[in-house]
């Protein structure tokens, strides 16, 4: 079966009922019938210990990831699977609280998720990625699997902050020390869950990329 992902994230009902499955709120019956192999399972990551300058909470990724998480829910059939709260984050330890995976762990991590669920039928993945050195362990995790039959696409946050950080860059806004491209989208992100509305240059409109599976 053809999926194309497009989530509109920001705008649109919501509360509204899902159309998606939690995984971690099934039992294993009922994973039994979920977990088909046309299906499509999602896999939020979000670091939930790692700094964001002084002025985000070490949760700041995770945070993201589960409003993500929610938007998807409301607006696709898919399976979200529990999302994956460490990863590859190694320019961020000399902060203290910030935590990191090996390279090697992070893709092997997402590797052997993906294995195992593919065992019960599912073979297209979806990483809802927060991160931005996620994806050195992400594309060989995509690599790996591909040889096996399975699909992994992930969110390349690079693409989705581009344009924020070229205004930012433009009104003199990004600051050394302050998180730079990233400190952009997650401040955006952060109005949006606070219930605020963004100004037209700084909204978000789509997160995921359209996505063939």
């Amino acid at each position: 079966m053809k999926l194309a992902v497009w989530i509109v994230l920001i705008g649109g009902a919501a509360g509204a009922a899902p159309r998606g499955i939690l995984l971690e709120d099934l039992t294993w019956p009922e994973a039994e019938k979920a977990l088909r192999p046309e299906t499509v399972v999602v896999i939020p990551i979000g670091a939930e210990s790692k700094e964001h300058g002084p002025h985000l909470k070490l949760k700041n990724d995770w945070l993201m990831a589960e409003y993500f998480k929610a938007r998807v829910l409301e607006r696709t059939d898919v399976v979200v699977a529990p999302t994956v709260n460490y990863h590859f984050y190694p320019a961020f330890v000399e902060y203290p609280g910030s935590t990191t995976l090996r390279l090697e762990t992070a893709r092997d991590l997402m590797v052997d998720i993906c294995r195992s669920l593919a065992r019960y039928g599912p073979k297209k993945f979806y990483a809802l990625n927060t991160g931005v050195s996620t994806m050195r362990a992400l594309t060989p995790a995509v690599e790996i699997l591909a040889k096996e039959g399975i699909t992994l696409r992930f969110t390349n946050i690079l693409t989705i902050w581009g344009r924020h950080a070229r205004h930012a860059r433009k009104r003199g806004k990004t600051r050394a020390g302050h998180g730079g491209r990233n400190c952009i989208g997650n401040r955006a992100i952060k109005k949006t869950v606070n219930g605020r509305k963004f100004h037209t240059h700084s909204r978000v409109d789509a997160y995921l990329d359209p996505v063939s599976c």
